[in-house]
């Protein structure tokens, strides 16, 4: 991992997960306190507004293996933990399966 995900690390730190509907629960800006609930594409495209220097592809990268691993809420027990590894692994197969599909169909209308 470069030093710039650092920023990544960072911008995540108030970031929730909620794995039964597949969305990132973002902390609402400055004092509006509604928090903002955006599945994974709406979370890549929101990052890489606050920067662009980071391709789609290095940030969704970043958000699925942050999903996967580094996401560790504090106050779950063993029994919510358990579940939480269960529904984010479900969930980046998932994308990470359609994601390939999707490439494939790219590529033949390329070729």
């Amino acid at each position: 991992m470069h030093r710039g995900h650092d920023v990544l690390w960072d911008l995540l730190e108030d970031v929730q997960v909620d794995a039964k509907q597949r969305q990132l629960i973002w902390p609402g800006a400055k004092r509006a306190a509604r928090k903002e609930r955006l599945d994974l594409d709406q979370s890549v495209q929101r990052i890489q507004k606050l920067h662009p220097a980071f391709s789609r592809d290095e940030v969704e990268e970043f958000l699925l293996d942050w999903i996967d691993m580094g996401y560790d809420p504090e106050n779950y027990s063993q029994a919510q933990l358990d579940e939480l590894d269960t529904l984010t692994e479900r969930w980046v197969a998932d994308h990470l399966r359609k994601a390939k599909a999707s490439k494939k169909r790219k590529r033949t209308r390329h070729s």
